[in-house]
């Protein structure tokens, strides 16, 4: 059930993975809009521009709390090196510092106070003017639009998917267990076993071996067939017995989502 979205942010691909069921890309999108959020409110901010880092170290909000994030390196990648050019051309084959400069209001009286101990301005403190302020917020609203939307569509996904995997869960049910071993590993590990009765929706009771065994997967088969030859040819199989096989894959104990991954249906 892969389920991966990409979008481009700031000329980057980022990765959503919706596959279910563990659905990770819930936590990852909803991040990555705090994210988004906070850098929104930051470029209000005035900032302290250096020029002793390399482009994606050179501005506070860089430093501070989203300096983890990949996404403030690729805003600053971006804003750098494609939209400052294009408000401003005469930029285009300048360095990073003037680029930044000419989109910017330098407050002086700091600036001079801080760089008094240096021979040169190393930090100079800015706050982006409103042009640029307007054209970084719109790009950001968009892709917090994008986010949200994809999160809502998800989510409709998921609850249609499990209540569509709650039907089937009801199709057959253990009624009675002959044997069962859990997997375990290490040295002197085990692998999975479990004997049972199954009996479906209609009242057919069948009696099925599901194996957990490790390097190699899971499988299962009708107890009648245990020790034969074709123990796994399917082809030999009732069609109850390959519709329970198919069940026992999702649903059975060792199944995608069985108990023993940690689901209950």
């Amino acid at each position: 059930m892969t389920n991966i979205i990409k979008l481009n942010i700031f000329g980057h691909i980022y990765e959503y993975d919706f596959s279910y069921p563990l659905c990770p890309g819930f936590r990852k999108a909803e991040y990555d809009i705090e994210v988004f959020e906070k850098l929104r409110k930051k470029i209000d901010e005035p900032q302290i521009l250096s020029s002793e880092g390399y482009p994606f170290n050179c501005i506070t909000f860089c430093l501070k709390d989203l300096h983890e994030h990949p996404i403030s390196n690729d805003f600053l990648d971006w804003l750098i090196s494609n939209e400052i050019p294009k408000l401003k051309p005469e930029t285009k084959n300048e360095n990073y510092i003037s680029r930044i400069l000419s989109v910017s209001t330098a407050d002086e009286e700091w600036t001079k106070e801080r760089n008094s101990e240096y021979n040169r301005t190393v930090y100079t403190k800015i706050s982006f003017n409103d042009d640029i302020k307007k054209i970084v917020k719109a790009k950001i609203d968009e892709y917090i639009s994008q986010l949200k939307k994809i999160l809502t569509e998800e989510e409709d996904k998921k609850k249609k998917m499990e209540e569509k995997l709650q039907e089937e869960s009801k199709q057959w049910k253990i009624i009675r267990t002959y044997s069962e071993e859990l997997p375990k590993g290490g040295e002197n590990g085990r692998d999975g076993y479990i004997d049972a009765d199954y009996q479906s929706i209609n009242g057919e009771i069948i009696r099925f071996v599901c194996r957990n065994v490790f390097d190699v997967g899971r499988y299962n088969y009708p107890k009648r067939v245990e020790g034969t030859k074709d123990v796994l040819d399917s082809s030999n199989w009732t069609a109850a017995e390959q519709d329970l096989s198919g069940w026992l894959c999702k649903f059975g104990l060792f199944g995608t989502f069985g108990k023993y991954r940690g689901f209950q249906m």
